[in-house]
């Protein structure tokens, strides 16, 4: 997650980039617009997701609006009601993947490295 930073963001990102916390909360954050963006492509509002996943609408408001509680669970429950992969990496490669990158995508992988598609993805 080491995109181009300029100014006064970038003194504070690179002083928070190894805190857990914040690295947690982009990772979420990442995670949400993701499902964010799948619920908009494929017609899907809060309370279809809600049904889907077998919670409350109350539920999906926790989910979405406190997103560093995401744990892996939840994480594999929200891919499984949009219908897609969760792809998660330590950043094995850094040259090939965004440090600490976690997203769901609704592209299947084909042959090959997923690291690689990731890499299209962006």
């Amino acid at each position: 997650m080491t995109e181009n930073r300029s100014g006064v963001l970038n003194k504070y990102y690179s002083k928070y980039e190894h805190d857990p916390e914040f690295i947690a909360e982009e990772m979420a954050i990442r995670i949400i617009e993701d499902a964010l963006q799948i619920m908009q492509a494929k017609g899907i509002n809060k309370s279809e997701l809600s049904n889907r996943m077998g919670v409350s609408r109350a539920h999906i408001s926790r989910l979405f609006n406190a997103p560093p509680n995401l744990t892996l669970h939840s994480i594999a429950r929200l891919a499984a009601a949009l219908d897609v992969t969760p792809h998660i990496s330590l950043g094995t490669d850094a040259e090939a993947l965004s440090k600490n990158d976690v997203y769901l995508s609704d592209i299947a992988p084909q042959s090959g490295d997923i690291r690689k598609q990731h890499v299209e993805h962006i």
